[in-house]
């Protein structure tokens, strides 16, 4: 999977649970190291809405989401897709 600092919310968890399933490779640069689950609130008596940081994310080994890395770290600015490439290359060639 192909991950980069603008993959945040569920674009973080999606790749945190495939790597906890083992079913995937994570290629890219740090993601947006969003760090917990937003809960949705309305003021009663003003009717103003807000969202708030209520609980933690962690993948199946408890590690934060925030500290969560890819399988394959890419530099700010490469190509992402191609170093994908070259890393399912190398998988496919084990």
């Amino acid at each position: 999977m192909l991950v980069d600092r603008w993959s945040g919310s569920m674009a973080e968890g999606f790749p945190m649970g495939m790597r906890g399933l083992g079913r995937a490779r994570i290629v890219g640069t740090r993601m947006a190291a969003l760090g917990a689950a937003v809960f949705a609130l309305r003021l009663d008596r003003t009717g103003v809405q807000a969202q708030y940081s209520a609980e933690p994310v962690y993948d199946v080994w408890d590690a934060p989401r925030s500290l969560f890395r890819p399988d394959v770290t890419v530099s700010e600015g490469a190509d992402i897709l191609q170093a994908g490439i070259a890393e399912l290359r190398r998988l496919l060639r084990a």
